[in-house]
């Protein structure tokens, strides 16, 4: 099933630019499906306002998740006109008047300097975010073109011979400022927020018939037992409030585990979607970070397994390296362990994290991660072995920088 999402406009130009950018599980809608017939308000002097304006204009009276485009095109001896009027810069909707006036008011001027620039906002009950896209070029002397639509046939990027409305299609759509701008609202919508934003939707504990609560004002300082319950009776606020209370330190536990921050995002991503799915299973044995901590532990172990990173090492640990690790061990800032851990190798990393971090032992390592307990020891006793030498190298750069 496709998941709908409504972009804030009825040109249905622009909705094709678009949905051309997105995967087949996203289907963009304009206006008049979600029956919005009225003008959408545009009151402010930027073009990032009305950007904003439009979006929360749309989410708060239909309650939709939504992102909202403003444009314009800015031309440099004209003081950024036509800017928040492109649209409507000669009185009316009408582009050829548009383009007109700008030539008019340009004449023969040498500086013809000129950019558009996009600004996408996206809405919804977690979240708003801006993203801008920018091209510059220049303005010709006469249109040129029949492709596109606006100030195209006028506009010749910079590093390009022909005008926007000269070019292909997909050409324009490589290049253009609304492009730049929707790609990176699209990295941002799959990276972050957006998926975890379904995720709270789909895990309101799926219940037909929720029992009904008194309401409270829910926020992230709430007590854990009323977010847990009104979390698992389907309040998104309350779920929220979990995501954005925990979030951020559960982030630091799945670093230890992933290669780079992508890769940590995944796999907080698919902890807390375990974690929603089994808040009914929470017992209040122990703390409920804890819990969740475990969880996103379990994740990165899962993800870990599935791609077989583990590689033999040969057994190295000795008393005497192992004292040297931890005299040298004192004299480092966190950040500089954790940077040192990260760039261990997968497997490495991952023995260590369990045996140092987490206090797993060497049995419940093997279990855990399919592996006998000699290679559990043996990557543990490389991976310190491997820092040792880190910190030594590192603690004697640090201690010549200071002319000991």
């Amino acid at each position: 099933m496709k998941k709908k999402v409504v972009f804030a406009t009825r040109n249905k130009n622009k909705i094709l630019e678009i949905q051309k950018l997105l995967p087949d599980t996203i289907d963009v809608i304009g206006l008049e499906e979600i029956h919005c017939y009225e003008e959408l308000p545009e009151t402010h002097d930027t073009i990032e306002a009305n950007s904003l304006e439009k979006a929360e204009y749309v989410y708060h009276k239909y309650h939709v998740d939504c992102f909202a485009e403003d444009s314009g095109l800015e031309v440099e001896v004209l003081n950024g006109a036509p800017g928040v009027d492109s649209a409507y810069y000669s009185g009316s909707r009408n582009p050829s008047n548009n383009i007109a006036l700008v030539l008019n008011e340009l004449g023969t001027t040498e500086n013809r300097k000129a950019r558009f620039k996009t600004v996408f906002t996206f809405k919804n009950a977690y979240e708003t975010r801006q993203f801008s896209g920018i091209v510059t070029g220049d303005i010709t002397l006469t249109p040129r073109g029949s492709s596109g639509f606006g100030y195209d046939p006028i506009f010749v990027p910079t590093g390009y011979l022909t005008t926007f409305a000269e070019m292909q299609p997909l050409e324009k759509i490589v290049i253009s400022h609304r492009t730049k701008a929707f790609n990176l609202l699209k990295e941002y919508l799959k990276k972050k927020v957006y998926t975890l934003n379904i995720m709270f939707l789909f895990y309101s504990c799926q219940k037909n018939n929720p029992q009904q609560m008194s309401k409270l004002t829910i926020t992230k300082n709430s007590s854990d037992e009323i977010l847990i319950q009104y979390s698992i009776n389907g309040d998104r606020s309350a779920q929220k409030a979990i995501f954005d209370k925990y979030s951020s330190r559960l982030m630091g536990v799945c670093m230890r585990y992933a290669v780079d921050q992508p890769a940590a995002e995944d796999i907080l991503q698919e902890g807390f979607i375990k974690a929603f799915k089994n808040l009914s299973k929470f017992r209040n044995e122990g703390s409920f970070e804890g819990w969740l901590r475990r969880i996103m532990v379990n994740t990165a172990i899962e993800i870990y397994r599935k791609k077989n990173h583990l590689y033999p090492v040969l057994e190295i640990e000795t008393q005497t390296e192992r004292v040297t690790y931890d005299n040298v061990l004192s004299d480092l800032a966190a950040e500089d362990i954790m940077h040192m851990v990260m760039n261990l190798s997968p497997g490495y990393r991952t023995v260590f994290n369990l045996y140092a971090v987490e206090g797993y032992s060497h049995k419940e390592i093997a279990e855990q991660l399919n592996i006998s307990e000699g290679t559990s020891k043996s990557q543990l006793a490389r991976a310190r072995y491997i820092l040792m030498k880190k910190v030594e190298e590192l603690t004697g750069v640090q201690r010549r920088a200071i002319g000991q």
